[in-house]
């Protein structure tokens, strides 16, 4: 195994090593699984509520049936990965700058790890962990939607409107372009955090360009489609996760477009791939 394999390697473990013992990392994991699972707990809270209200209105036999279980799953999972998303471009963002300004960037490098393994060491580790996050809202979100509610298919008036298989997999393929955002994130947070100067600018910049481009979005129009923001669940979300959430109540025209869905799972890898490139050219030409 080569000299830059093997730094690398050293570098992926110590990165993974400090990430596992993160108060941070592991209060960012609770939160996305208690706001996706609180976010399907809501759900049927309002739906009690609603039908209390009836009641007390005498209109107790008006009230509508329970959506299917994937229905507030999908919500529930929209909160979770929101949590995760933002966490992830924070660590990123934190990740070189905070370590130049503790003076500890040099320590890999003095042990023989290239600039190249390193950024690509913290890399790694910062993707595996946007996984864990996401992983740890959706267990969080189907354990609580297997709670609260019942998953099967879309009947209205005894008519089955969209079966359950199309809709496990609608929600399921929203599960994964979601998750196909998360590289592009740590690519982001990495390229702002080998420009910042300190920690805190790093990871302020890091928020201000995701939640700036959420805000923007929709005065960008089509040309937003090319970036890969538009595709990962926010405050003002307008992704695949909603839609298929709303799929999952009925709607017959939820969905994406086939442009805006080919755009989704084609445009954030390679953003990912151009973004860390950058980070690699910024980084081999800093003073640590």
């Amino acid at each position: 195994m080569s000299d830059s394999i093997m730094g690398f390697v050293r570098q992926l473990r110590g990165e993974w090593f400090l990430l596992l013992r993160s108060r941070a990392v592991w209060a960012a994991c609770i939160l996305s699984m208690a706001l996706a699972a609180g976010r399907v707990a809501l759900l049927r809270l309002q739906s009690e509520a609603g039908e209390v209200h009836r009641a007390a209105q005498g209109r107790a036999g008006a009230a509508p049936a329970d959506p299917s279980g994937y229905a507030p799953f999908a919500d529930g999972l929209s909160w979770g990965f929101l949590v995760a998303f933002l966490s992830l471009t924070v660590f990123s963002s934190l990740s070189i700058a905070l370590d130049r300004e503790r003076g500890t960037i040099r320590l890999p490098l003095v042990r023989g790890t290239s600039r190249t393994g390193l950024v690509l060491g913290k890399f790694a580790a910062l993707v595996v962990a946007g996984f864990a996050l996401l992983a740890a809202a959706t267990g969080s979100a189907a354990a609580a939607a297997a709670v609260f509610y019942d998953f099967g298919p879309v009947v209205e008036d005894r008519y089955e409107i969209f079966s359950e298989a199309t809709i496990c997999r609608e929600v399921l393929t929203a599960l994964a372009a979601a998750a196909v955002t998360l590289p592009a994130a740590a690519a982001l947070g990495l390229f702002v955090s080998a420009l910042a100067r300190s920690g805190a600018a790093a990871a302020a910049a890091g928020l201000l360009a995701t939640v700036g481009f959420d805000v923007l979005e929709g005065a960008l129009g089509r040309p937003a489609g090319w970036v890969f923001l538009s595709y990962a669940p926010s405050l003002l979300d307008d992704s695949l996760l909603k839609e298929a959430s709303k799929l999952a109540r009925g709607y017959s025209d939820a969905g994406f477009s086939a442009e805006r869905l080919w755009l989704n799972f084609a445009v954030p890898l390679p953003e990912a791939a151009f973004l860390l490139g950058f980070t690699l050219w910024i980084f081999a030409r800093r003073r640590m």
